[in-house]
C-alpha cells in the first residue's frame, strides 16, 4: 500500500532537519510520514500489515496446495525470501481455521438450543454441543443433579469415590447443566493450542522415521509446519463444504487428500523411493494420530478441571 508522505520539513522525533526527498529522518531513523489520515486508510492498513496478501502470499498457498513439499525444499535451500514464512503461514491459516470452526460451532449450537426450546418450552441453559461421559455415566445423566445426588450416582456405579473423580463428575454436570457454551469455547481454544504443540512432536516422529537420512530436526519441523498448514487450509475448505454437501467432504479429505498428500511430500523432500516412503507415511499416520488422541484427551480433561 502506497504511503503518502509527510513533507516536513524537520522530524517530529528528533527535530532534525529533513530533504524534501527523505523518507526517513537520517538522524533517528524515524521515517518521515503524515499521520493523519482517514480512517480507513489507517484500518486497511492494519488489516495489510495482519495478511500481507501480496504476490509472495499468493505464490506461497498455491506451492503450499498445487506442489507438496516444494515449500519445504525451497526453506531448506535457503530460497526464503519469495515466500512467507513457516511460522508466519501457519499463524494466518490456523487463525482462519479456527475463527471459521468457532463461527460455525457457535451457529450449529445455537440452531439446536433454539429448536429444542421450540419444541419443549422448557430450560434455558445452554447445552454443550460436547457429549461426555465419565466412566459409564454420560453428561446428560448428571444434568440438574446436586452434589449430594452426584456422589450417590457415583456409588450406584461403583466408581472409587476420591476427591479428583467426585471434582471431574460435578465439573461435567456444571457444564452440561448450563455451562455448554463456555465450556466449548474454552475447548475449542485448547486444541488451537495442542495442534501447535503437536507439531514439533510430529516433526520429532519424523526425525526418528528418517534418521538413516541424516536430516536435521529443523528441517523435519519446517516440513511439519507446511504439511500442518496444507491441513488446515484443507480443514478450512471443509468446513465451508459442509454447510453445503453434508460431512461427505471432510471424509474424503480424510482418506484420499490427507494421506496423498503427506506421501507426495515425503517423496519429494526425504528422496526414498516409494514403497519405503508409504510405509513410512503409514507409521507417521498411526504415531500421529496416536499422539493426537492421547493430546486432545489431556486437553479436554484440563478444560473440564479449570472450567
Amino acid at each position: 500500500m502506497p504511503h503518502k508522505k509527510s513533507g516536513l520539513d524537520r522530524c517530529p522525533n528528533c527535530q532534525n532537519h529533513l530533504s524534501p526527498g527523505d523518507n526517513f529522518c537520517p538522524q533517528c531513523g524515524q521515517e518521515n510520514r503524515d499521520l493523519q489520515l482517514p480512517f480507513w486508510h489507517l484500518a486497511a492498513e492494519a488489516v495489510e500489515g495482519l495478511l500481507h496478501f501480496d504476490g509472495k502470499s499468493f505464490r506461497t498457498l498455491r506451492a503450499l496446495v498445487l506442489h507438496p513439499g516444494f515449500l519445504t525444499n525451497e526453506f531448506v535451500a535457503g530460497k526464503r525470501a519469495s515466500y512467507v514464512p513457516p511460522v508466519r503461514l501457519y499463524i494466518l491459516i490456523s487463525v482462519l481455521f479456527f475463527s471459521l470452526l468457532s463461527f460455525t460451532s457457535s451457529k450449529s449450537s445455537h440452531s439446536r438450543q433454539t429448536g429444542s426450546t421450540d419444541r419443549s418450552h422448557a430450560g434455558t441453559a445452554e447445552q454443550s454441543s460436547t457429549r461426555m461421559s465419565f466412566y459409564s455415566i454420560t453428561s446428560d445423566e448428571l444434568i440438574g443433579l446436586t452434589d449430594v445426588q452426584v456422589d450417590s450416582l457415583l456409588i450406584a456405579r461403583g466408581i472409587e469415590q476420591t476427591p479428583m473423580k467426585r471434582y471431574v463428575a460435578r465439573q461435567i454436570r456444571n457444564i452440561a447443566s448450563g455451562g455448554g457454551a463456555e465450556f466449548d469455547h474454552l475447548l475449542l481454544k485448547g486444541v488451537s493450542y495442542m495442534m501447535f504443540v503437536l507439531i514439533p512432536i510430529f516433526a520429532l516422529i519424523l526425525y526418528v522415521l528418517y534418521r538413516g537420512k541424516v536430516v536435521p530436526y529443523l528441517d523435519s519441523l519446517v516440513f511439519s509446519i507446511h504439511f500442518h498448514c496444507f491441513v488446515f487450509l484443507l480443514l478450512s475448505l471443509c468446513v465451508v463444504l459442509d454447510k453445503f454437501f453434508g460431512s461427505w467432504p471432510i471424509l474424503a479429505a480424510s482418506v484420499l487428500v490427507l494421506p496423498g498428500y503427506a506421501v507426495l511430500s515425503l517423496l519429494k523432500v526425504y528422496q526414498q523411493r516409494w514403497p519405503a516412503t508409504i510405509l513410512k507415511a503409514c507409521a507417521l499416520g498411526i504415531l500421529h494420530l496416536t499422539s493426537i488422541a492421547a493430546c486432545f484427551f489431556a486437553t479436554a480433561l484440563l478444560s473440564i478441571v479449570v472450567f
